[in-house]
């Protein structure tokens, strides 16, 4: 959980921000002038359109990528954990070293995407995990980070003597544990990519000048999550909505600063550094 997104409302998701006369309305947020605003990218539309399914029929089956990326994680540490014990048992000290990098970073993995986390533990770790591995706070940068420990995973696992006692059983552990977590991985990374795109749809259609979203900022200093949820309902006609979840993704991937919301710079940064993974 994140102090950042304390919860849901019924009026803009998280809390409707600064309400003072510089402050942010949820209830009626102001117009942007109309720009020359482009439009999405014709040909990434068809894949956007899958991850869109596949994101409704895990919403359909109340899974969400945290799920995923914990189950992911819980069956590599399994893997971590026969392999440490299969190379204590061989002294083979290449391997050891794999398993104690495996063990260490899904356990991690496992903290951060527990379903059930406390607020403290949860809080610790993100800001542990935000600030020396930035790139596992993105949902992207978890699946690939997956689909590495998947092969090294695998090949920690795999026998050297396949002649041995056991070595088969070994040989269909890593491998379906390796397949599995790279498949979930894949469609994850996938679903990233579909949000991706839908808010570099919404990038393209901010107006360059400030003084058009500068509205949407609580108090005149940050953007908090209500604020941008309505700047993306206005330069979209409501087209483009994100879920609270997807609110979530897109400040770990856009703030560079704990302070509650986007800053100017980091939103001018954002509109024109061009397409930001999630």
């Amino acid at each position: 959980m994140d102090p950042r997104f304390p919860g849901n409302s019924q009026q803009g998701g998280f809390g409707t921000g600064g309400s003072g006369p510089g402050g942010f309305d949820s209830n009626n947020p102001p117009p942007i002038d109309p720009q020359s605003q482009a439009t999405g990218n014709p040909e990434s539309q068809p894949l956007v359109e899958n991850g869109e399914r596949i994101e409704n029929i895990l919403a359909g089956a109340n899974c969400t990528h945290k799920i995923l990326f914990f189950v992911c994680s819980v069956l590599l540490l399994c893997c971590a954990i026969v392999g440490l014990l299969t190379s204590l048992a061989t002294f083979e000290i290449g391997e050891l070293v794999d398993d104690i990098f495996l063990i260490t970073f899904t356990v991690l993995l496992i903290f951060l995407n527990f379903p059930k986390a406390t607020v403290d533990h949860a809080v610790k770790a993100s800001k542990w995990t935000r600030k020396y591995f930035r790139f596992l706070s993105l949902m992207s940068g978890q699946s690939a980070f997956l689909m590495y420990l998947s092969v090294v995973s695998g090949l920690s696992l795999w026998p050297s003597d396949s002649s041995a006692w056991g070595a088969m059983s070994l040989e269909f552990f890593a491998l379906t544990t390796s397949v599995v977590v790279l498949l979930i991985s894949c469609i994850t990374l996938f679903i990233a990519f579909t949000k991706s795109a839908r808010l570099n749809e919404v990038r393209k259609k901010i107006p360059p000048q400030q003084m058009h979203y500068a509205q949407f900022f609580s108090n005149q200093t940050v953007m908090s999550p209500a604020g941008f949820r309505a700047l993306c309902r206005e330069v979209t006609n409501g087209r483009v909505v994100f879920s609270d979840g997807d609110i979530q993704l897109i400040f770990n991937a856009l703030e560079m600063n704990a302070q509650g919301g986007l800053s100017y710079d980091e939103v001018d940064e954002w509109r024109n550094q061009g397409f930001v993974w999630l």
